[in-house]
């Protein structure tokens, strides 16, 4: 009777063609067409899917993109971070009467006060899939980044604001992420956990600075350095998934964020998520059906 681990990897930002290209799709593969995150953002489509849930549609969520800094982020002025509605229209109307030298000491002081929800860069999400199992968590934006996600992140950040796109350094940064990455899949493949769930986000970062020769590269070099020794080393009655949050395609020269997003799996299973945040709600029916096949085995052999 099947006991097997089901190991998940993220790869930020693959396009679906890229992925067929590069021999990433495994036995049934399932596609999402986002509708229900706009802009794509990639800090709220990965927590759905460990969530369960759209944290920019509960209140009782934090949103990750109302921390987001970024000028050109509208929507972190329509929805702020905070507990309750009259607080967010405060602090829309804050946002167009207050300068920054304002409002900044303002808000610190109402968040150390708990005016704000829990903030997702404190790994303090509530109620996620990788509670009540035993579980592994690696690099996962929002919940647990290694410091090289940050490190690259920050890099990328300061090309772009410099004019300058050189990616020799971020090919560094980039090779440093998956060699973490990789060597923490290839220690809890000897550990007993029910759910591993990696990720890298290199793959994004080329995507939008150098679609055409960069990006499928660093896809082949995940593919070969993250996912293949996994496949390698699983058991026979492991199973493997492998998901990304959105599409890449070439727009005026660059990157861009596009539908669909897709997970595919070695799972025979034909009734795969229909979207990211019903992921959890799929992992957590497997995850039971294989703890219920345990506690059958373990019953068999006259332990319980």
């Amino acid at each position: 009777m099947s006991t097997g681990r089901l190991f998940i990897i993220g790869i930020d930002g693959v396009d679906l063609a890229v992925a067929r290209d590069h021999d990433l799709l495994l036995q049934n593969t399932v596609e999402w067409d986002l509708k229900e995150y706009p802009k794509l953002h990639t800090l709220r489509i990965w927590p759905s899917m460990f969530l369960g849930d759209l944290p920019h549609k509960n209140d009782d969520l934090p949103d990750p993109i109302a921390h987001s800094r970024s000028d050109r982020d509208e929507e972190r002025l329509e929805r702020a971070n905070w507990t309750s509605s009259g607080m967010r229209i405060l602090s829309k109307i804050s946002h167009l009467l207050l300068p920054e030298s304002i409002r900044t000491p303002i808000g610190a002081f109402l968040r150390d006060r708990g005016f704000t929800k829990a903030h997702h860069e404190r790994e303090d999400w509530p109620n996620t899939v990788f509670d009540g199992v035993q579980s592994k968590a690696i690099n996962l934006p929002t919940y647990n980044p290694l410091p090289v996600q940050h490190e690259l992140k920050q890099g990328w950040k300061t090309r772009i604001r410099e004019g300058d796109a050189g990616l020799e350094e971020l090919e560094e940064l980039a090779q440093q992420e998956r060699d973490a990455v990789a060597e923490e899949l290839d220690t809890v493949l000897n550990h007993g956990y029910d759910l591993v769930w990696a990720y890298v986000f290199c793959t994004d970062i080329f995507g939008h600075l150098d679609y055409e020769y960069g990006y499928p590269r660093t896809v082949e070099r995940v593919r070969d350095e993250v996912i293949d020794p996994v496949r390698e080393q699983l058991d026979d009655d492991d199973e493997l998934v492998i998901v990304t949050d959105h599409g890449m395609g070439l727009e005026d020269g660059v990157g861009e964020h596009r539908p669909p997003g897709w997970l595919t799996t070695t799972v025979p299973d034909t009734d795969l998520p229909a979207s990211p945040e019903r992921v959890r709600f799929w992992i957590e029916t497997f995850l039971g059906d294989r703890s219920q096949q345990k506690e059958d085995v373990l019953e068999d052999l006259g332990y319980i």
